[in-house]
């Protein structure tokens, strides 16, 4: 029911900005395009999936690896951590 709902005034309001002359149409593909990537990675890494492992009780390990940088040079000292997912 909330789709529908939303779809229309997506819609609606978005028809209204482009007469007005607010936004072009364009705007509204790349955004819409830009929150589905933005939407699907960050639920993406929220769910984690399950496998018969993990169903019979097996701990869930997270393979998130940090890696810490150090570099000296002559004016300055600079620290960097690097997270790989």
């Amino acid at each position: 029911m909330d789709k529908p709902v939303g779809y229309s005034l997506m819609g609606i309001m978005a028809f209204e900005m482009i007469s007005s002359k607010i936004h072009w149409v364009s705007d509204y593909s790349l955004a819409i395009l830009i929150g589905y990537a933005i939407g699907k990675n960050a639920a993406k890494r929220r769910i984690i999936k399950r496998n018969k492992a993990d169903a019979i009780g097996e701990i869930y390990q997270s393979n998130i690896q940090t890696d810490f940088n150090f570099n000296m040079n002559s004016q300055f000292t600079t620290i960097g951590i690097t997270f790989n997912f």
